[in-house]
């Protein structure tokens, strides 16, 4: 994570690289999200491997609360385990976002599945995060159709972008991540 990035994209500072154990065995995508999970005005961090078990991937994600300036925590979460959304993926993100409009942030978990002929983008929808970083319920998967045969990541953001009070959501493909997941653990630059 670059800190104090100026308009020319140049970070003055940087902190060292950070390393949380225990995400997984094979790591087919990662991402993070950075907000206020349990509602006690401090910012918290997500992180969020996309494991590929033995046999379906599966989501694996921990909640770091009370995230820093220097990019320390103050404590971890447990290590939560969610059903993937494909058998091979080429890169997974997160968002969190009050899709509902209900005061409780939701979390968009998204893998960009690889199987044999073109990819697709593959998301679930956890509801009602409670201070845990716990969804109340899971949605059904939701298949988009890839832009691709293969792909070396992926990321999702969703936002009301063009300002018209409807969340617009962008998924992308063949990006670079600043999480890594290499034998059960997370590195990321901060």
């Amino acid at each position: 994570m670059k800190l104090d990035v100026g308009a020319s994209g140049n970070s003055s500072t940087q902190t060292t690289t950070k390393i949380v154990t225990g995400m997984g065995n094979e790591g087919h995508g990662a991402g993070f999200a950075v907000e206020d999970i349990n509602y006690d005005g401090q910012k918290d961090l997500i992180l969020m491997a996309y494991d590929d078990g033995s046999s379906a991937n599966s989501f694996r994600y921990r909640v770091g609360y009370s995230l820093d300036a220097n990019g320390d925590v103050a404590y971890w979460s447990q290590n939560y385990i969610i059903n993937g959304v494909g058998n091979m993926g080429d890169g997974a993100g997160i968002a969190l976002y009050d899709i509902d409009q209900n005061g409780a942030k939701d979390m968009v978990l998204m893998g960009y599945d690889d199987p044999s002929g073109g990819n697709t983008f593959r998301y679930i929808i956890g509801w009602n995060l409670n201070g845990n970083g716990l969804a109340m319920s899971w949605s059904p998967t939701v298949i988009v159709n890839g832009v691709g045969d293969h792909g070396q990541g992926a990321g999702i953001d969703i936002r009301d972008i063009d300002n018209n009070g409807f969340l617009n959501s962008s998924s992308w493909h063949m990006t670079m991540h600043p999480v890594s997941i290499v034998s059960n653990t997370a590195s990321f630059i901060t």
